[in-house]
């Protein structure tokens, strides 16, 4: 059961509420459900739960808004290879983040939804099919509207 909530509450980060798409191609990098399947295959515990929880909204918030700086600059030279940097680094903050409350084994199956989390992100095939962002900009899931991309 806590496994369950600890997925809802990963579903929650992404503020999708009523407006969650039925296509797995249309949700986060996050929420696909191979990734959501790692994070379960952790098995955390509540405590752990919670601080995961909190260093994965940290590194999502982080990463949305050097993603939005990158896609707001008019420099779109590198633009793919610049993002997948900057995703990246913000995964390995994760890495040190999440070492300090993370048994060995669990190290472990984190490393394989790290692995997972950022294929999700950094894919271009994969972000060509997310839709363009709610806020009506034209930056989409990561910047999949954006020439370079395609």
């Amino acid at each position: 059961m806590p496994f369950i909530l600890f997925a809802l509450i990963l579903a929650g980060l992404s503020g999708l509420s009523a407006h969650a798409a039925d296509d797995v191609d249309q949700r986060p990098a996050w929420l696909q459900t191979d990734v959501l399947q790692a994070a379960l295959d952790m098995q955390l515990d509540d405590t752990q739960q919670a601080q995961f929880r909190t260093a994965l909204t940290e590194t999502l918030d982080a990463l949305g808004k050097r993603t939005r700086r990158l896609l707001r600059a008019n420099n779109t030279t590198h633009l793919k290879r610049r993002i997948k940097t900057t995703v990246n680094r913000e995964l390995n903050k994760l890495d040190d983040k999440v070492a300090v409350f993370l048994t060995a084994s669990q190290m472990a199956k984190y490393q394989v939804y790290r692995q997972r989390l950022q294929h999700h992100m950094t894919d271009p095939d994969l972000l060509k099919r997310r839709p363009p962002a709610r806020n009506g900009s034209d930056a989409g899931a990561l910047g999949n509207n954006n020439p370079d991309w395609h």
